[in-house]
């Protein structure tokens, strides 16, 4: 139903019309065969008295203008366009026809005395849900007149009462009271049912089509909302590009005068120039970072991913961090499978996730402390550890240490350069594959970051 509805452009309440006119086709089979079993089963089994010629008559009628229906459906259905008159009249069609069969199948089973009157409350709920208010009122106003008319009829004897003799109602027909009230008492159910099963179905309907509307406009502020964002991207990733080259060129100038080659320094002078320099390479750090933020927001296609194993990226950036452990004091460690672990991913994202991790519990870990990383597969997951005996973090800051550029009050005490941006990155890198980071601390203690990759980042072996 939704690829029709994109494809012809109906909105939902246009497209539950055509698929109620089918249902009301499908509905009337059922009744039809109903009928006719149950005229069949009263007659020869129950060998009760009833008038089986008109009846089956009517059940075979009813199949043959269903079938009428079925074909005019599925025309209209193959030609399906943002038009849903043919659907419209259709149902009114449907509704009318349905409304002569019953009152002869009224008729032929005792008139208002029968128990199939009550039929019509029932078509009356349908006709409310297929069609507009007004054409409801107008199709309840002409069953109201076929039934009028048929009491009418059956009390003047114009057409002959069909009596049920095995009801209990014996000479009803005789009470002009009583055929009036019963009538009148019909009648103010079916207006009744009508009216209100018309209030809920207009409710519906405007609040259907309102959910629509804004569908269509929260579709549209997405839209502009991810070209500004896009935009955003764009002016940031030029941004850091133009930064990163003027910083560091002032960082490698710095360091002439820092080093003596521009000439002798005074103390003061010296001082100076560390603090600046300081200052530059907290700059250049920013603007790595953020660079590497927007390079993650970008859309890069899945080409960009292949089957890699991350024991070998985890053993390349404990390699790469294992001097500045050793500079700390802290014993870095690895618990990984000796088993390749294979996961389909960008190989340079990976690093820059495990990297980040495995730098933060290194930089807020006291020396002589102890790091460690462990890596394993879980089911169809793999799942990856970086624990630490550092400073932890408070519980209360567990939502809010994933934000950009948020920085807990121990880490900025331990660490007065840090971005707020590295666990930014984790997350980032994560999110975009699917997986998920738990976060387990307690402050002077330590803390445990575990990530899993979903199965869906798996890669198909093959054969499988």
């Amino acid at each position: 139903m939704e690829k029709e509805q994109k494809a012809s452009g109906l909105l939902p309440i246009e497209e539950e019309l055509v698929y109620r006119v089918g249902w009301l086709i499908k509905l009337r089979w059922i009744a039809a065969t109903t009928l006719l079993l149950s005229v069949t089963i009263v007659n020869y089994i129950l060998k009760l008295p009833i008038e089986i010629l008109p009846l089956l008559a009517i059940g075979s009628l009813i199949i043959a203008y269903n079938i009428v229906f079925k074909i005019c459906f599925e025309k209209s259905k193959r030609n399906l366009s943002r038009n849903t008159g043919p659907f419209h009249r259709l149902a009114n069609l449907q509704v009318a026809t349905d409304w002569i069969a019953l009152i002869f199948l009224i008729h032929y089973t005792g008139g208002i005395e029968s128990l199939l009157v009550f039929c019509f409350v029932f078509h009356i709920t349908i006709s409310s849900i297929l069609l507009s208010r007004l054409n409801c009122y107008w199709q309840v106003g002409f069953a109201t007149c076929l039934l009028i008319l048929l009491t009418l009829f059956d009390y003047l004897g114009i057409i002959g009462h069909v009596a049920m003799p095995f009801l209990p109602v014996g000479g009803f027909y005789d009470n002009p009271i009583a055929v009036g009230a019963v009538l009148l008492f019909l009648l103010a159910i079916m207006w009744t049912v009508m009216y209100l099963t018309t209030s809920v179905t207009v409710k519906l309907r405007e609040r259907e089509k309102g959910l629509f509307l804004l569908e269509g406009r929260l579709e549209e502020a997405y839209s502009k909302l991810e070209e500004v964002d896009e935009a955003r991207s764009n002016f940031l990733l030029g941004v850091t590009h133009e930064l990163r080259s003027p910083l560091a060129s002032i960082g490698s100038t710095l360091s002439l005068f820092e080093e003596g080659y521009l000439g002798k320094t005074s103390i003061k002078q010296k001082r100076v120039v560390e603090g600046m320099q300081e200052r530059v390479e907290f700059l250049l750090m920013l603007v790595m970072d953020l660079l590497k933020l927007t390079q993650l927001r970008e859309r890069r296609p899945t080409q960009t991913r292949a089957k890699i194993d991350i024991t070998k990226i985890i053993n390349v950036v404990v390699d790469s961090l294992r001097a500045q452990a050793e500079y700390k004091g802290i014993d870095l460690q690895t618990q990984i499978s000796s088993h390749p672990l294979y996961i389909w991913a960008d190989a340079g994202e990976m690093e820059l996730l495990i990297s980040n991790l495995l730098a933060n519990a290194i930089k807020y870990t006291s020396p002589k402390g102890n790091v460690q990383a462990k890596v394993c597969k879980q089911d169809s997951q793999v799942k990856m550890e970086v624990s630490d005996n550092g400073i932890g973090i408070v519980r209360e800051e567990f939502a809010k240490i994933f934000k950009e550029f948020y920085r807990s009050d121990n880490a900025k005490e331990v660490d007065k350069t840090g971005t707020g941006l590295g666990l930014t990155i984790v997350k980032r890198v994560l999110e975009k594959y699917g997986g998920k980071i738990d976060v387990q601390s307690v402050v002077g203690k330590g803390s445990k970051f575990v990530f899993i990759l979903p199965a869906m980042s798996l890669p198909k072996l093959p054969g499988r």
